[in-house]
């Protein structure tokens, strides 16, 4: 039947009072739900109870809620008609005691013959105010396999609990660590003892606000096993004992740089924005994101290759070559296994550059493509995945483990020579300057610029001298 515009604006009015009726009465019924156990269950607790999916905000969450954004979301006809034999008796409301303080309690539905079957640890609820039936009876027949089938057995579907699942190219358990309180290395090994393989943290995790990055530099210390995976996060800040998203792009950055330093690494495995930003475009949150990864700060890992790789061989393909950079045993032990499993033979190319010419390289690749060295600043701003600050060398050096012939590679170990040219300048590393050294050869004051970080304590000695032919 066509309607006028003004019809339909009435009609619209007349729908929104009483999806607004409906709501405010099915809030009031939850509520009284919630509250029928001493601690009132929490809106999680009722939405498992009552058979609802509580990914992210439970349903009861969004049921009771006044803000605008949830003035639609009420009980469907099915959760209705459950409520409403809740509260006229018909069916009983049973919870089962903590099993540990804070953990999450057991809420069951359940009808009045199958009450003999719960344990004591449950109390049973009639919110119709009526006697609750004899839970004692002796008569029950135990062999009777429907006795023990209180709960319905379910089949999960993949991508559930119960089942592995696959989180950038690797195959992990069921169950992953949260880390926002973390604040201890012995909850970390135990979780790795019980067979935990994924930890998830992000940048402004930690006892407090005056610790946040706490938890991401405990997980420091397990980031070296090719074994575990640990995602971080970005896009929050916390602030007056409250937490607000951001999803600036420069705050994305500054955050990506901030868990690269807490965990110790040169690249993140996962990396994930922590919530939109209603006052920043998604577009612009998700392309900062997307250049962190073309600049090599985030990445996949080593054995999300092995799938293509050992694809690629059952098409014919018979040589791969894999840059420099996995520097550890670990980092690069599944590739290894799965070139001697496929009867590929190894051969490593070991161009042997020490610390310090891989810095003065880094120097030089800025000078040459920048025309300066970059401040810090400037560093954590370039789009250029080839400028990184001495941190970064720092950190593979430490890790570093040398490639051997036990792993099974044919080696050839290069050492690193610099060519010489006809023009070269110098300059000193020191703790607050770099400054020009003399020296008998050109060197133009005017290309000579302050880089505060480019340096490093060796014992009593806190600056170094670098040749930079260009």
């Amino acid at each position: 039947m066509p309607l006028t515009p003004g019809a339909e604006e009435k009609l619209k009015g007349r729908a929104e009072q009483l999806i607004g009726r409906q709501k405010d009465e099915y809030r009031q019924r939850l509520e009284r739900l919630k509250g029928t156990v001493t601690p009132p269950l929490t809106n999680i607790e009722l939405s498992a109870g009552l058979g609802l999916p509580h990914e992210g905000v439970s349903d009861v969450a969004r049921f009771v809620s006044t803000a605008h954004r949830n003035r639609r979301a009420r009980p469907d006809t099915r959760v209705r008609a459950l409520i409403d034999l809740l509260l006229e008796g018909e069916l009983f409301l049973a919870v089962q005691a903590r099993r540990a303080p804070g953990a999450r309690r057991e809420v069951l539905v359940i009808e009045a013959s199958a009450l003999p079957r719960l344990g004591w640890d449950w109390t049973v609820r009639n919110l119709a105010n009526r006697p609750i039936p004899d839970r004692s009876r002796s008569d029950e027949n135990w062999d009777d396999e429907e006795a023990w089938d209180i709960f319905e057995e379910k089949t999960a579907p993949s991508g559930v609990p119960g089942l592995p699942r696959r989180i950038a190219g690797e195959e992990h358990g069921p169950v992953a660590l949260g880390c926002l309180r973390l604040t201890s290395m012995e909850v970390i090994e135990a979780a790795r003892d019980a067979g935990i393989t994924l930890f998830d943290t992000a940048d402004v995790y930690g006892p407090d606000e005056q610790e946040q990055g706490f938890s991401e530099r405990l997980l420091a210390r397990v980031c070296q096993s090719e074994e575990l995976m640990v995602a971080t996060k970005g896009g929050m800040v916390r602030r007056g004992g409250r937490w607000f998203p951001n999803g600036r792009p420069e705050h994305l950055r500054a955050a990506c740089e901030s868990s690269l330093d807490n965990l110790g690494v040169d690249c993140i495995d996962l990396y994930q924005l922590h919530l939109p930003d209603p006052k920043v475009p998604f577009s612009d949150s998700f392309g900062e994101l997307l250049r962190l990864r073309e600049e090599g700060k985030v990445r996949g890992r080593l054995a999300g290759l092995l799938p293509r790789l050992v694809r690629a061989h059952g098409e014919g393909s018979r040589h791969f070559v894999l840059d420099n950079t996995y520097g550890s045993r670990a980092s690069r032990a599944a590739v290894v296994q799965v070139a001697k499993q496929l009867d590929l033979p190894l051969r490593c190319i070991w161009v042997d550059t020490s610390l310090e010419e891989s810095l003065v390289n880094a120097c030089q690749r800025m000078l040459r493509r920048a025309g300066c060295l970059l401040e810090p600043e400037e560093l954590r701003h370039s789009s250029e995945p080839n400028f990184f600050p001495p941190d970064v060398a720092f950190r593979f050096d430490r890790a570093f483990e040398a490639p051997s012939g036990e792993e099974g590679f044919q080696l050839q170990r290069v050492g690193f020579r610099r060519p010489r040219s006809g023009r070269c300048s110098s300059m000193r590393t020191g703790p607050s300057d770099a400054v020009p050294v003399q020296r008998p050869f050109r060197s133009p004051p005017t290309r000579w610029r302050s880089f505060p970080g480019w340096w490093r304590r060796s014992g009593a000695t806190t600056s170094r001298d670098f040749g930079l032919p260009w």
